[in-house]
């Protein structure tokens, strides 16, 4: 598809997944830390929300459409959070057919946790994303990603 992903999205993947997989359940930080779950649902609510930015971007400009960076916000904002929600309910269903996580409101706890984690990473992004589009601030690391990734998908 020929779809250019900025180095910075490139790079963060890689060390979530190292964060994830590696030190989460192979050094079990998760259990040894009682925030790195929540910290790693921000992480990933805030990379997914950059690349709906980028997405959004794309298409309106491939389909010469406008918006207001207030609509377009909240757009990117209802993507990640519908993201995250599919999260929690691929969470739960592994839990509940694996028996993973009992009792159930432990589970409960985490997913609202996860939700308002989530919620505030997006947010947070979403902040940066309104301003760029606003040309209101100056560049940040949010607003040249989303450049990258808007100029170099032609």
């Amino acid at each position: 598809f020929s779809i250019h992903t900025p180095y910075v999205i490139r790079t963060s993947f890689i060390l979530f997944m190292f964060s994830t997989l590696i030190l989460g359940e192979i050094a079990d930080l998760y259990n040894t830390f009682w925030w790195w779950d929540a910290l790693l649902h921000t992480v990933s609510s805030a990379g997914i929300t950059l690349i709906g930015f980028i997405l959004v971007s794309i298409i309106y400009r491939d389909k010469d459409l406008k918006s207001t960076p207030l609509l377009t916000s909240f757009l990117v904002f209802s993507f990640a959070m519908c993201l995250a929600a599919l999260w929690e309910v691929y969470e739960f269903t592994i839990d509940l057919f694996f028996e993973t996580n009992t009792p159930m409101q432990p589970s409960n706890t985490d997913t609202m946790t996860d939700f308002i984690v989530a919620i505030v990473g997006s947010l947070v992004i979403c902040f940066y994303g309104y301003h760029y589009l606003k040309r209101q601030s100056a560049k940040t690391l949010v607003a040249e990603v989303i450049e990258d990734g808007k100029i170099n998908n032609l």
